[in-house]
């Protein structure tokens, strides 16, 4: 029996992956195949290259201290925006500032330009093809071109991760043999699907909740917009999520997809989440092992 992990997407609530891995690896629990969304997708790389959780936690903790993690911009949406007002000339930067971004985004594909994600998972990963990794892995993204979900298993494991990563708006998307790629998260942010096309019996996802918001507070159109398709998106997300044996959902909600700030309070939460899941996977993997469950499977392929 194969185990798959699908790791989902949620920017810098992503790096609970790492205390998700970090429990799984310290307890035995088999990971067979990674299948990883956005986020899920970089960290899922990583492991499947070298399937260390320690030396994943050094890696994204060295990273981050060394290089800024996104412009000034992203440091910028990622503040409490109470932390801007304090002050008349405050408040005016914040609000000029925020109608900028929206004016660059509206004029072209995106806020950042590819290099932008690139150099960074380029100095994360190595430049191999997604085969050679010493965990099948596989990462999901949007076909923009021909409007579907599209699965990188095979080929440049940095393109893959990249088309994945590329969140509509923000990164240019991939081209990659005449079509466009973006971001999975809207269409597949737990790529349940994914590990099962790649032979996963059983399958462990870990979904990343998405930011509170109050709901009746919308100060532009714009927000409008993106808290309709949140809803839309999450939607689609609880039915996927179906799909899996056993989720683990890290109490992240708070966090802000871009604050990259939190690596302690993400890697801890990760960690608690999947401790409080262990006794409920070590006893549905010991049930989808046994004997009996392997007859029956056999002969309801046979009836169909």
């Amino acid at each position: 029996m194969k185990v798959g992990l699908a790791l989902g997407g949620g920017g810098a609530r992503g790096i609970s992956h790492v205390g998700v891995l970090r429990i799984l690896e310290a307890e035995d629990i088999p990971v067979d195949i990674i299948c990883g969304t956005s986020m899920g997708s970089v960290i899922g790389a990583i492991y499947a290259f070298d399937p260390d959780s320690n030396r994943l936690e050094s890696k994204v903790r060295e990273y981050y201290h060394q290089h800024e993690l996104g412009g000034s911009w992203l440091k910028f949406i990622s503040k409490n925006k109470e932390d801007f007002k304090r002050n008349l000339f405050v408040e005016m930067s914040y609000y000029i500032r925020k109608r900028y971004m929206a004016l660059v985004a509206l004029r072209r594909v995106g806020l950042e330009v590819e290099d932008t994600l690139r150099k960074p998972l380029e100095q994360l990963l190595p430049d191999i093809n997604i085969e050679d990794l010493k965990i099948p892995f596989a990462t999901t993204a949007i076909n923009l071109t021909k409007g579907e979900e599209a699965i990188f298993s095979k080929g440049s494991l940095i393109d893959a991760v990249y088309a994945s990563s590329a969140i509509e708006g923000i990164f240019p998307p991939l081209m990659k043999e005449g079509n466009l790629y973006s971001d999975g998260g809207p269409t597949s942010n737990v790529p349940i699907e994914a590990c099962r096309k790649l032979g996963a019996d059983f399958v462990i996802a870990v979904s990343l909740p998405s930011l509170t918001m109050d709901e009746g507070k919308f100060s532009n159109g714009l927000d409008v917009i993106l808290r309709a398709d949140n809803i839309a998106v999450r939607k689609l997300g609880k039915k996927l999520l179906e799909g899996a044996d056993i989720i683990i959902t890290p109490n992240v909600e708070d966090v802000h997809w871009a604050a990259f700030d939190n690596i302690d309070y993400c890697v801890d939460s990760g960690d608690q989440a999947t401790r409080v899941a262990l006794p409920t996977i070590r006893e549905r993997l010991r049930k989808h092992r046994s004997p009996f469950r392997k007859v029956r499977t056999y002969l309801a392929s046979k009836l169909q």
